[in-house]
Formats: C-alpha cells, structure tokens, sequence
C-alpha cells in the first residue's frame, strides 16, 4: 500500500536534503562503453568525500573514478546550494570536453524532470552551465577571474609533466581565486618527482604524520592505492608460483602497510605489471613514496625501505630549541623532531649535512642517534650557517654533550667555526694522510669525499638489509627511494630531489661507529678527543 501523498512528499524531501542519498540515486552517467548507468559511490569515493577537507590533496591509482566522484558531488553542490562559483581544470582541451560533456552536462541533463524545473541551466558559451539559482560550473584549463567556492583539478602531476607553463598558472592564478571557506579537489596519478602536485603532496604527507590539527588552508593528504579497490585482483592459473623477487616485494610490502595482501590481489599486480613495466609503481603505487619513483638504479633496495618504513611512527615532541638556553618549544611547523628525550646514562651522536642557508636551496640536517644506531632526534630546515652550529651545540649538550660529526665540505666550515666558538667540547676529528708529502693533518667534521661517501651509504645500505637502520622519520625513507647511483657510479639525489636527510643520517650512523665509548659513571666534563678513523684526501 502507498504511503498518503503528504508522508510521500515528506520522505522525498526527506531524501533530497541528504547529499550522500542524492548522491547514490539522482544522477546518470555513461560507463566505458557509452551506456547509460546510474552513478552510485563506490566505497573508496564514498570513503573520500565523508573524510574530505577545505583544501585536498589525492594521490591515487588509475580508474579509482575519483574525476567522476568529485565532480557529480561539484554538480550536487551547485544545483542544491544557491550561488555556488565552481571550476574544474583539465589538462588538456580534450579532457576539458569530455569532462564537461560527459561528467557535467549528460548528468544534468538526465536528473528528474522536476529537479530540472526547479533549477534550470544556461549555457552562455562554452563548457559551462549557469544555474537559474545564481551558481555555475565552468570547466576549463585555468582560470584566473572571480572568487571560487569549489575548485577541482584533475590530473595535476600529468599537467606539471607535460604543460609546466600552463601549470604554473594554475598554479598562480587558479588556485588563489578559491575562496578561504571554499574546497579544493587535487587529485592525480604520479608523474615523477618535481612540480607543484608532487611538492603538494609532500608536504601534506609531512603534516599528516606530525598528527597536528590542519587548519583551513592546510592540505590533507589522501592516498589511495590499487590494493584498496576490490576489482584489481584476479585468481592465479593452476601451478602458478610467484617469482622470488615478487615475493620479497609483496612481503615487504605487507610490513609497511600493516595489512595482508590476497593471492588474487598479488597474481593481478604480477599480470598488470607485464604490460606496465617500469611504469607500474607510478600507475599502480603501493605507497606515496613510490608512486613518484622513478625508473634507473636506485641507491637502496625498494624492499628493505618498504620494511624501514613499517617501523617508522611520529615523534613525540615537534617544535624548535632556543639557541640562547636550550629551552624547547612546542610549535606545530618546528624544524626539530623528537622521538626520545635523553637519557642520562645513554651516549649520543650527532652527524649533519649542512647547506648553503637559502630560503629556497638545499635544506640542513641533523639527526641524533643512540649508542645502538636508533634515530632519537631530527632537525631539518633553512637556517644560516652560524645559527645552525648553535643549534648543534644546544641540541648536542641535551643529548648529554653529543658526539658530533659536521660534514666540512663547502659551508660546513662555518658550523664548524661556530662550534669551536662555543667551545663544544666533543667534536669529531679526522685525520688525513697526503699521499704528495706522506704528512699527516688532523681537521675537525667529517669529510666526504670519493671514498668517504661510498663507505657511509654501503654501511647504511647494510643497516637497511639487516633491519637495524633505526630510522623513525618516514621522510628520511622517502628521500632514500629517490637516492641514486648516476651513470658515474656516484651517489646522489635524483634529479628535483634532496639528499639532506640521506647524508646526515649516513653520517649520524658513521659517528655511531667511531665515536670513543665513555663509561656508564662518566660525567659531562668531556675533553676532544680523536676518531681513528682515518680517510686519504680526495
């Protein structure tokens, strides 16, 4: 029996002032084969939008339908809400049409009659539609005019790859036009490290694992790989055995994602990666980190960095240490992280990479090891050279007067300097034999050089392989998936990448090593004192 016409209208009602109902059984789309199909959120598109903020950044597998999700929910928006301003930025002029016709319009057009009566659409020009309402969508490569309530841009890796100018004005014209209050959709597939997208994501994934509350204009990272969506995964043929490297792959992979993969989901990543190949990971990634890996000869193996990162966790304290006392202060965007406060019967070291200080160069870092070789302490940032040494030396005396191990190449100098200014006391220092004149020199900080650097990455390359690296920092792992060997057999960051933290930590684990041993009674009366390691000049 039908329900009276009033409680039929009240339940309609009902039905249409829930966003997730409308959702699921007002709109048509057209499937990959041209029919037309009712659109309903699948659980990873539905998953999203409940945990959507203000500014979004998406980094995901291909066909997850996360294009078509953002923008009927666009289209939602603008015909239930009144004067709603919304762009959406495609790559190409192409993808521009077919956005607009295929995602915007064709859904539009097959609502309820009704629905349609009620809000009616114009189109003044091109891959727009105005709504009688007061809002509209227009769909473009940029735009620049006007203050947005809701911005989506697709495939913004592929646009930084391919059309760098026309990203950079997306970049500084499309993006301010958003108005504070409003959303932003940036989602993508990798396209390699270096553009806006990937520095986005990267620091989104910072701020995510420091666990602090975002702010409007913060971006929250959303990762979404292929394991997640239940159709990647396919039964194996009868007497199907997985290769051993895909094996150590998978297993590696289950540590650092906490979570078992199926036979069927690792038989479909075997078979898709046939046709794939060096493109999988950036395709199909398994973690951000390598989805923007790139294909040549990397420094560690991919596998043992999978398994350092499972054992990664955010630190306890982020914030800054005063160069004047010591004191710490907690700030959300600080520079120093710490996993550990000192213990005072424990022995500390210290290395650092230092960079030139620039705003926008290449940063400085620090690490602080324990007398096992675990990361306790991290400091990375853009600081002038003298301030650095200070906060080596306030940061080295917390650690219980830290052995301290400053890289001298370049501007390590004038830490160095500033150090032996402040007197520190437990410096580490070299000794080098001149193979012209046989003469021996001793000179404080570490220095890398030919055969110094390949010593440090091949003993942390050891320490990845036996599981005793120590690393806490899942962006310490990062920066080591995009550490290379060059076409000259020499170490180094790839290309619109860093090696900061890479370099500080090899040189915090070599300190480790070397560093004298006191006794569990000593006190802090430390007196400098010489490393026996010994290095021939470069």
């Amino acid at each position: 029996m039908n329900p009276p016409a009033s409680e039929a209208v009240k339940e309609l009602f009902h039905c249409l002032s829930s966003v997730w109902w409308r959702l699921d059984n007002l709109y048509y789309i057209q499937d990959e084969d041209g029919n037309k199909v009712r659109f309903k959120l699948r659980p990873l598109q539905k998953l999203f939008l409940l945990s959507a903020w203000f500014r979004n950044i998406i980094l995901k597998a291909r066909q997850l339908g996360f294009t078509t999700a953002i923008d009927i929910f666009i289209l939602d928006r603008a015909i239930f809400n009144p004067n709603q301003q919304c762009g959406i930025i495609a790559h190409t002029k192409d993808d521009v049409v077919e956005i607009f016709e295929k995602k915007i319009r064709y859904a539009y057009i097959n609502l309820p009659s009704d629905i349609r009566a009620m809000v009616t659409a114009d189109t003044d020009r091109a891959n727009q539609l105005k709504f009688s309402n007061g809002s509209q969508i227009r769909v473009a490569v940029s735009m620049r005019s006007g203050t947005l309530q809701v911005l989506h841009i697709s495939e913004y890796g592929k646009l930084w790859a391919w059309y760098p100018k026309k990203a950079a004005e997306v970049k500084t014209g499309s993006l301010p036009t958003v108005h504070k209050d409003g959303m932003i959709f940036i989602e993508s597939t990798a396209e390699g490290v270096g553009g806006h997208f990937h520095e986005l994501s990267v620091e989104a994934q910072e701020l995510q694992e420091t666990g602090r509350k975002l702010g409007r204009l913060d971006y929250k990272f959303h990762f979404f790989p292929w394991y997640d969506d239940d159709k990647y995964e396919e039964p194996p043929p009868s007497g199907f055995e997985f290769s051993e490297l895909h094996k150590k792959y998978f297993d590696s992979l289950e540590k650092a994602i906490n979570r078992k993969l199926s036979v069927r989901k690792r038989y479909w990543y075997v078979v898709t990666e046939r046709t794939y190949k060096q493109e999988m990971k950036q395709e199909y990634p398994s973690t951000p980190t390598e989805a923007f890996l790139f294909s040549g000869r990397k420094a560690f193996d991919p596998d043992d960095l999978h398994e350092a990162d499972g054992m990664c966790y955010p630190p306890d304290f982020i914030g800054e240490i005063s160069v004047v006392n010591g004191a710490l202060m907690a700030r959300p965007d600080g520079e120093f992280l710490i996993w550990d406060m000192p213990d005072p019967n424990e022995q500390y070291a210290i290395g650092a990479d230092v960079a030139e200080g620039l705003e926008h160069g290449d940063y400085s870092s620090f690490d602080v090891l324990d007398s096992w070789g675990q990361q306790v302490a991290h400091w990375h940032g853009h600081i002038d050279t003298d301030l650095f040494g200070q906060v080596i030396s306030q940061v080295g005396k917390l650690y219980n007067f830290a052995y301290v191990g400053v890289e001298r190449n370049n501007h390590g100098h004038a830490v160095i300097n500033k150090l032996n200014d402040l007197m520190y006391p437990n410096m580490h220092i070299q000794t080098q034999l001149d193979d012209k004149n046989d003469k021996r020199t001793r000179k404080y900080g570490w220095h890398t050089n030919q055969a110094s650097k390949p010593f440090i990455i091949d003993n942390l390359k050891a320490l990845l392989r036996d599981r005793e690296a120590g690393i806490r920092h899942k962006a310490t792992v990062a920066e080591a998936h995009t550490y290379i060997v060059d076409n000259r057999g020499r170490f180094n960051a790839q290309e619109k990448c860093f090696d900061d933290r890479i370099m500080s930590y090899a040189i915090s684990q070599e300190m480790v090593r070397v560093m004298p041993r006191r006794s569990a009674t000593a006190n802090t009366n430390i007196e400098r004192t010489e490393s026996n390691a010994d290095w021939r000049a470069s």
